[in-house]
């Protein structure tokens, strides 16, 4: 890492992953299995071939129906911290400040299908220039990426100081909207495609996502293709009818 620009050795830079069961949509869904492994096995699979990263820690709640998952991580070696299951500002602030984390890239385990080259390339941007906030779908209106490859980057300083600050029950569950809605306050950047490819979806919310998303990793395992944006983007444009298995969840279609 030490090639980058601006890069300097005392940031320690941590994806951190939040995973829960209680999902009201599709409850258990990070441990839905596809192949005998879990999902989050395989998102962890994707995450790991980021280059610019120095740890990994998977942040759940407390609750006791996320024991599984604190069983997933000491079994696999992946660091995981347990915290408030709606405060997910503050779970994010301990969980880094536990790990002694000064930059963070946020993910949620609902997208396996995370291209690790977009992860690296909001790290890049965040570590090259002087931003407070780099992501590619927040704020979500008129982006240009497909659900499902979603990157956040931040400082340490700044979720510790929405933690201070953010009151707002809504923003604290969903972590980051306070900070785009303060835009004046913050230094923020959208990363963008030439293409605008947001009509595509493949984030794990319902049943037929989870249809969905176990084809595209079974098609791409078999012909030993990279999980990638622009490959899962291609098997969907070539298997259409895959494609309609989520349709209706589908906001573009």
């Amino acid at each position: 890492m030490s090639h980058l620009k601006g890069y300097k050795k005392k940031n320690k830079v941590g994806i951190i992953i939040q995973a829960r069961m209680g999902s009201q949509r599709l409850p258990g869904k990070v441990m839905n299995k596809v192949k005998n492994k879990p999902i989050l096995h395989h998102m962890l699979k994707q995450v790991k071939k980021s280059k610019l990263h120095d740890l990994i820690v998977i942040a759940t709640s407390l609750k006791k129906e996320n024991e599984i998952i604190r069983n997933f991580c000491k079994k696999n070696k992946i660091k995981c911290y347990s915290g408030s299951e709606n405060n997910l500002v503050n779970r994010y602030y301990l969980a880094a400040k536990k790990y002694n984390i000064n930059i963070i890239v946020r993910l949620t385990a609902d997208c396996p299908l995370i291209d690790p080259e977009i992860i690296d390339q909001g790290i890049n941007k965040f570590l090259t220039d002087k931003y407070d906030f780099v992501a590619n779908t927040s704020p979500p209106f008129k982006k240009s990426y497909p659900d499902g490859v979603d990157v956040e980057v931040f400082s340490f300083q700044l979720i510790k100081r929405v933690n201070f600050e953010c009151k707002n029950k809504k923003d604290l569950e969903h972590v980051t909207p306070y900070i785009w809605r303060k835009k004046k306050r913050f230094n923020l950047f959208r990363f963008e495609l030439k293409q605008n490819l947001s009509k595509y979806r493949f984030t794990l919310d319902y049943k037929e996502d989870f249809i969905l998303i176990k084809q595209i990793l079974i098609n791409l395992y078999k012909k030993q293709k990279k999980i990638t944006m622009k490959n899962v983007v291609n098997f969907i444009k070539q298997n259409k009818n895959i494609y309609l298995l989520n349709n209706n969840r589908n906001p573009y279609s």
